[in-house]
């Protein structure tokens, strides 16, 4: 049987499996999503999903890595800065960062858990020209700790459906947590600017 064709305006086989996997992630854990319940609900077949994904945790390692949403880079760069920005969340940046806080929520795995965190932390020290190696012991420690702190405010955020403070005033008051110290070491980490 020939493939499918991809039409013009249609979602993907791939976009239709990401779609499958957020929705199921939202309702079960992810230990218990199947590449079966993915192709059902995306409607495709097991081959196109092995065509795209080695597996569950390939998939989640790869959607993960690409669900971080684009505004979090300026937020980081604001406050290493001055201290002060304020970045408004469109619809699709809200989106990805509830998708975010799944992937660290109660339907999470650990092993899941750890491969958003280190997705985070690669992709903003990046955005920063900072090396993980070059950061040191205690540098690596208020890394860690920071993205901690931003994944479980996330998760709380989702968990509490969305409810309180909105997403700028979250990330304000997760940002203003960190101790002066711990921003100064940061800023000294950056690159010069030439």
């Amino acid at each position: 049987m020939a493939r499918p064709k991809y039409r013009e305006g249609e979602l993907t086989a791939r976009e239709r499996l990401e779609d499958a996997f957020w929705e199921l992630l939202a309702q079960h854990p992810v230990g218990e999503i199947t590449v079966g319940m993915l192709c059902a609900r995306a409607g495709c077949n097991r081959g196109t999903f092995y065509y795209h994904f080695e597996g569950i945790e390939d998939m989640a390692a790869r959607v993960a890595a690409e669900s971080l949403p684009n505004q979090i880079p300026a937020l980081v760069r604001g406050y290493l800065a001055d201290g002060a920005v304020s970045v408004d969340f469109d619809e699709a940046a809200k989106r990805d960062v509830e998708r975010l806080a799944l992937l660290v929520g109660r339907h999470s795995s650990p092993e899941l858990a750890r491969t958003v965190k280190a997705a985070l932390v690669k992709s903003r020290l990046d955005d920063l020209g900072i090396e993980w190696e070059s950061l040191g012991a205690q540098g690596r420690v208020i890394v860690s700790f920071m993205a901690d702190g931003l994944l479980g405010a996330l998760a709380q955020h989702v968990e509490e459906g969305g409810e309180g403070p909105g997403l700028d005033a979250m990330f304000a008051a997760v940002f203003d947590t960190f101790s002066k110290p711990a921003l100064d070491y940061l800023r000294k980490c950056l690159p010069e600017q030439g």
